[in-house]
């Protein structure tokens, strides 16, 4: 069950979830997504941190901003199987513009999916290249 900002409180976050998901037994996912979390992001022993940056809050440069490691983001799951290279350019040039220099692992925020043409993962480094 995923936790909601009004279903759970700060007490109930630092004392179940936080503990939890820096466990190096079983360490739990971190669901950056959640507004609760990015203020928490830089205490977790990891150097790069992902969401759905495009679908979700907070904004790639915001959870830039909350962790100390590299994020990755910045194209669209929909825009990488289904876009075309010149939206697929648009999307990572706006992604890097926002970084403004803060490290940036340029991809989809979770996996690329299979059907996503090889000319498209082309633009995403055609894109890189050009900056």
């Amino acid at each position: 069950v995923a936790a909601r900002r009004k279903s759970i409180r700060t007490l109930e976050w630092t004392g179940v979830g936080q503990p939890h998901g820096r466990s190096n037994r079983a360490p739990a996912p971190i669901p950056v997504g959640l507004r609760r979390n990015v203020v928490d992001l830089d205490r977790y022993p990891v150097q790069v941190v992902n969401w759905h940056d495009l679908e979700t809050s907070p904004d790639l440069r915001i959870g830039a901003d909350a962790f100390n490691g590299a994020v990755c983001g910045g194209i669209r799951r929909e825009t990488i199987a289904l876009g075309s290279p010149g939206e697929i350019e648009d999307e990572a040039q706006q992604a890097m513009a926002k970084m403004d220099g803060k490290s940036l692992i340029l991809s989809t925020g979770c996996v690329v999916p299979i059907v996503a043409p090889d000319g498209n993962l082309r633009a995403v480094r055609s894109a890189i290249k050009h900056t």
